[in-house]
């Protein structure tokens, strides 16, 4: 089981900023999550994002990090961590795709805080006993067409 199973999808694009991107979830015939849509660089445009909402808030302290097993497009992608109480920032890692499938893996400790495009160099940590949101963001001038396959969200510990 993927810790996005039973979540709920939220779309965050450019539109939030009078862009034209769009970006759709959906769940394929083969179990697996499919974000897909356009990214375009029109009216100051340059994003789509999919919040997966934990239908509880989930801990992750005993862990060390997530991995995820995804399928892109070639494209770069960013994964967010958001935990309850913090409304625009998140903790994001960078991940390139390769059009197969690849396992990816992010320690907590690596993570950046992130809100609106920005590092936050004094944001508070994030906080792992409450963590409510777990998504995936495509931006950096990325123009055109884009679909990452997600199979599985787990978390890991080293140890």
């Amino acid at each position: 089981m993927t810790l996005i199973d039973g979540a709920t999808w939220q779309m965050v694009n450019d539109g939030v900023m009078g862009g034209i991107s769009g970006s759709s979830v959906t769940r394929t015939d083969a179990s697996t999550w499919l974000f897909g849509g356009t990214v375009s660089l029109e009216n100051n445009g340059g994003f789509a994002s999919a919040q997966a909402m934990l239908p509880e808030s989930v801990d992750l302290s005993a862990f060390d990090g997530l991995a995820l097993r995804v399928r892109g497009d070639g494209n770069r992608y960013g994964f967010n961590v958001r935990s309850v109480g913090l409304q625009r920032l998140s903790y994001r890692g960078y991940f390139a795709t390769t059009g197969a499938w690849q396992d990816v893996r992010f320690d907590f400790a690596t993570l950046q805080p992130i809100t609106l495009g920005n590092v936050v160099p004094d944001a508070p940590p994030l906080d792992l006993t409450q963590v409510q949101m777990l998504g995936f963001i495509i931006a950096d001038k990325q123009d055109g067409p884009f679909s990452l396959e997600i199979d599985t969200i787990r978390a890991y510990s080293t140890a």
